[in-house]
């Protein structure tokens, strides 16, 4: 089962948040809108084949921390999907200037499309300036964009056609070179019906040609590819974020750590199979509890966090955030990471880690240091081969 991720990339006014927000919840008309949301899989069938989707935001300000945190989302990104809001000129202007150049050299090889949000506001009666399809498909050729969408954030069917599209299209086009020149190949993909039974024979042909190159292949190739999502939870005072940052960025660390890390892909091989680990971590704020929850969706494996300096971290695994995973994500496995500092901690209570431990059913537990990745890879490694 192959793996796809998909990063939306644009200012804080694009609206792309908004977007991802109804796409999620199916809410056209969500009461709160997250600052930031966190990362959802999906698995969507295509030609008689599942894949799996994992679909990133990333945060739109463009001061020099902000932007070196965005940077982490850049590697393992298989398309890049910059976002604009129609009614709002200078969130398609940043992209060329400042989003575009940025993704591209950081990860040249992906792919990019783009996508209008707010079609919309096309049938209002205002003065204010839009961007118009003319601007948009320039922009288009002038960066080499594979696609360009619009969407209505109004109609959920629109939204989830923009998902399914830009899904579709990075399964059947990821082993084309993304340098072909998209307009004399009627590559451009825009609301506006024109000449579309001709681009449709076209693509038809190539999906026939490539299948047929696809079935060669998967002849001579007996390996699985699996996925597993993995799912970090705990207090803020648990130390999971740091943790997690390490795992990230394979290092030890006291540099400035984020209060989220977001969710990014570790690649295993257990057994001669590709197994692809996608890390979550998620808020452990309580008013933060509407986007926490859309976290557990689909995961395979919940890491319950407790810091080794505080004892309240461990019992708020069982009365906590045991019973709200079980809500959402009943059949995933589990097990408890004791986080230490730098300094190892005396007389904590050992017995009350297995008195949890038991309660929850988990299949381990685990004392990490915050910065010893490598062990935290391992007893993960150890427990997916359990599950």
């Amino acid at each position: 089962m192959d793996v796809y991720k998909i990063l939306f990339i644009g200012s804080d006014s694009s609206q792309k948040t908004r977007f991802l927000t109804v796409y999620q919840t199916g809410n056209i008309n969500p009461e709160y809108i997250p600052p930031f949301f966190e990362n959802f899989i999906q698995t969507l069938e295509f030609n008689g084949k599942k894949q799996v989707f994992s679909y990133w935001d990333s945060n739109g300000q463009e001061d020099e921390d902000e932007s070196k945190i965005r940077l982490l989302s850049y590697p393992g990104t298989n398309l890049f999907a910059f976002c604009y809001f129609i009614g709002d000129p200078s969130s398609f202007k940043l992209i060329e200037t400042s989003f575009y150049p940025e993704a591209h050299k950081a990860n040249p090889s992906a792919f990019s499309i783009l996508i209008g949000l707010g079609k919309e506001e096309r049938s209002k009666n205002h003065y204010k300036k839009l961007v118009s399809p003319k601007e948009a498909l320039e922009a288009v050729v002038r960066m080499n964009f594979a696609r360009y969408f619009e969407c209505d954030l109004k109609d959920y069917k629109s939204i989830k056609n923009v998902i399914l599209d830009l899904s579709n299209f990075i399964c059947s086009q990821q082993k084309v070179n993304p340098s072909r020149d998209l307009e004399k190949k009627h590559e451009i993909k825009i609301d506006i019906k024109t000449n579309e039974k001709k681009k449709n024979q076209k693509t038809k042909s190539k999906s026939k040609s490539k299948s047929k190159t696809k079935t060669k292949t998967k002849t001579t190739d007996n390996k699985k590819n699996l996925s597993y999502k993995i799912v970090f939870v705990g207090d803020v005072e648990s130390q999971k974020t740091k943790i997690l940052y390490s795992i990230k960025t394979w290092k030890k660390t006291n540099d400035y750590i984020p209060s989220s890390v977001g969710n990014f892909n570790k690649e295993l091989n257990i057994e001669g199979d590709k197994v692809i680990c996608l890390f979550w971590d998620t808020s452990g704020q309580e008013n933060l509890e509407n986007l926490r929850i859309l976290s557990y969706s689909q995961s395979d494996l919940i890491v319950f966090c407790y810091s080794r300096k505080n004892l309240e971290t461990l019992k708020n695994i069982q009365n906590k955030w045991f019973p709200e995973s079980q809500k959402f994500c009943p059949k995933a496995k589990s097990i408890i990471f004791g986080i230490e500092g730098k300094k190892k901690t005396e007389n904590f209570p050992n017995q009350k880690v297995e008195e949890v431990s038991k309660s929850i059913s988990a299949i381990n537990s685990f004392v990490i240091n915050k910065f010893d990745f490598e062990n935290a890879f391992k007893a993960i490694e150890k427990t997916i081969k359990l599950i």
